[in-house]
């Protein structure tokens, strides 16, 4: 399931990501994200990956889509995790986005939001 972080605010939001991800918990975001972008013109992502364990094909389909769909508009993604899902993140993620991706530790979300916000 996503949770969405207190420090979101307008283009700047961020999410944490608890378990196996389901089409279901897409199903949820994808629509609060394209508000988003509506009303702002464009996005930036933060995913706090501490408690994620996974996600099932049909849930990667989907997020693959919004990545493609969106890749000029979301200008920014801070993945913050320990090091099993960096190489993960990169592979699936490089090849469909133009956003800057960062990679922080997860004792580093207060500087991966700043970053995000710069």
């Amino acid at each position: 399931m996503f949770e969405k972080l207190p420090e979101s605010e307008g283009k700047h939001q961020g999410f944490k990501v608890k378990g196996v991800m389901h089409k279901e918990d897409y199903d949820k975001l994808l629509p609060e994200l394209i508000s988003t972008i509506m009303m702002e013109g464009e996005i930036n992502l933060l995913f706090d990956l501490s408690e994620f364990e996974g996600t099932t094909i049909k849930a990667e389909e989907m997020d693959l889509g919004f990545v493609r769909e969106f890749k000029d508009i979301v200008k920014k993604m801070a993945f913050v995790s320990d090091k099993k899902w960096e190489k993960v993140v990169e592979f699936i993620y490089e090849p469909f986005t133009n956003a800057d991706i960062k990679f922080f530790p997860e004792d580093q979300l207060d500087q991966a939001w700043a970053w995000l916000k710069e």
